[in-house]
């Protein structure tokens, strides 16, 4: 039998099947060429729906899990507020033709990597937060779906590098 350890989403003991939860990694086009104006409207399009998405999803939490561990998608929603993320992909689409895929990855990834070079353990989950709401953006620009848990066929142990 293996052993693995791990960061546990409940408290306790269990046993059971596991299963690997390996999400899809998103290809991001990249164009410079575009239309800025289209992509803002895309952009705007798949923020909306996102924001539409964390509401349905804070509603199970708080239905479903702890007031704190629901926080984390009120934090989620908040992101696809913050200018620094939100403004800054605009300008990059306007000042570089940049596709809204490409200009969103860029931002995420700039604003990930000031957090995790604070080398707070806070600022560092703040970045996986916002690479987290990032990758839900993107899904929305590509019109690629969301792995759906609730699939499974049994009860069993969820393995994630992260799992929000």
């Amino acid at each position: 039998m293996k052993t693995l350890r791990g960061i546990p989403a409940a408290p306790g003991i269990t046993l059971g099947p596991a299963f690997p939860y390996l999400p899809a990694s998103l290809d991001v086009p990249r164009r410079r060429d575009a239309d800025p104006a289209q992509e803002l409207e895309r952009l705007d399009r798949a923020l909306s729906a996102a924001r539409q998405q964390l509401a349905e999803i804070l509603q199970k939490a708080r239905e479903q899990l702890t007031e704190g561990d629901a926080a984390i998608f009120e934090a989620h929603a908040l992101f696809l507020e913050d200018p620094a993320l939100i403004e800054a992909t605009r300008q990059r689409i306007r000042a570089e033709n940049l596709n809204a895929e490409a200009a969103l990855h860029d931002t995420v990834e700039d604003l990930a990597g000031q957090l995790e070079a604070l080398g707070d353990e806070t600022f560092q989950a703040r970045a996986a937060d916002v690479r987290d709401v990032g990758q839900r953006v993107l899904r929305n620009l590509l019109g690629v779906g969301e792995a759906d848990l609730s699939t499974l066929a049994a009860p069993a142990i969820i393995l994630a590098r992260d799992l929000t």
